[in-house]
């Protein structure tokens, strides 16, 4: 029997092409990049940067350089005001907590890390 995955890197990348082009950025992809960080299972690095640029560009047309994406992840908190907080709660155990703030925090950190680590390169 095969099974046919989506590969965890592209899912990483269209996680980001989802909150560059979605016209109302989903608590749930915010989640699951927070997640993906958190539980170290993968790490932001150039090939998940140029992954999420290509399909920025195949989704949408944009012309997204490297900078405009870090702009646009530097500047995810004023992007959220229309947020459903409440749309997370159903993939959450019971006890466990939104706290936006450290998600978007470990997202910029580590976006920033890859970005200044790509550049010294």
């Amino acid at each position: 029997m095969e099974i046919e995955v989506i590969d965890l890197a592209e899912n990483f990348a269209e996680k980001f092409r989802a909150l560059v082009t979605r016209k109302n950025i989903t608590i749930r992809d915010i989640f699951d990049i927070y997640f993906i960080l958190k539980e170290g299972v993968l790490k932001i690095d150039e090939k998940i940067i140029k992954l999420s640029l290509i399909k920025i560009k195949e989704s949408s047309g944009l012309e997204f350089t490297k900078n405009d994406l870090r702009d646009f992840i530097v500047g995810l908190n004023s992007k959220l005001s229309n947020l459903d907080e409440k749309e997370i709660f159903s993939v959450l155990k019971s006890e466990e907590k939104v706290d936006m703030k450290k998600m978007i925090d470990l997202i910029v950190k580590s976006f920033l890390a890859a970005v200044t680590k790509t550049e010294e390169n």
